[in-house]
């Protein structure tokens, strides 16, 4: 009599590719994850500097504005409580993963970048070549290392400094 079907060894090899193969997919799978919820920092920083510009050609002075939407801890939160920004008309839909602020200089390639804390209530004149540093942080992965993104008023491309993944 014939049989026809896998040996044990057969199917735990299998069993065991499957796995290294899943292992690897989710692996990826995470850092795509958070590749798009970075994403967002490209749209909401353009819709700051969009707004300062605005808001700077009426006035002539930029506003700074601390974190916001207020940090409480690692994940998705609602855009609420955001001072300045409400000022400028900045709205973002649904919640966001970083949190945005507006300095007065550049800062895009300051080496105390991390310990930075946007200024509060101040105005600042449009007179420099850099006058505001737009920037945002995320801390997405929850391991406690941020991610810093910096843009110009003079230039908008968006510098990425200290990655979180």
């Amino acid at each position: 009599m014939k049989r026809s079907g896998f040996t044990l060894i057969e199917i735990m090899i299998v069993v065991a590719i499957v796995a290294i193969l899943a292992s690897l997919a989710l692996a990826q799978y995470k850092k795509f994850q958070l590749k798009a919820k970075t994403a967002e920092v490209k749209t909401v920083m353009n819709i700051i500097y969009d707004a300062e510009e605005a808001y700077a050609a009426e006035h002539n002075v930029y506003l700074s504005s601390e974190w916001a939407p207020a940090y409480t801890a690692p994940g998705c939160r609602p855009w609420r409580n955001t001072y300045h920004f409400d000022i400028l008309g900045v709205k973002v839909e649904g919640c966001v993963y970083h949190v945005y602020g507006v300095k007065r200089g550049d800062w895009r390639y300051r080496p105390d970048l991390a310990s930075v804390e946007p200024d509060w209530n101040d105005t600042i004149p449009a007179t420099a070549n850099v006058d505001i540093s737009i920037i945002a942080s995320g801390e997405l992965d929850g391991d406690g290392i941020w991610s810093f993104y910096v843009m110009v008023d003079e230039d908008k491309r968006i510098v990425h400094r200290y990655d979180d993944f």
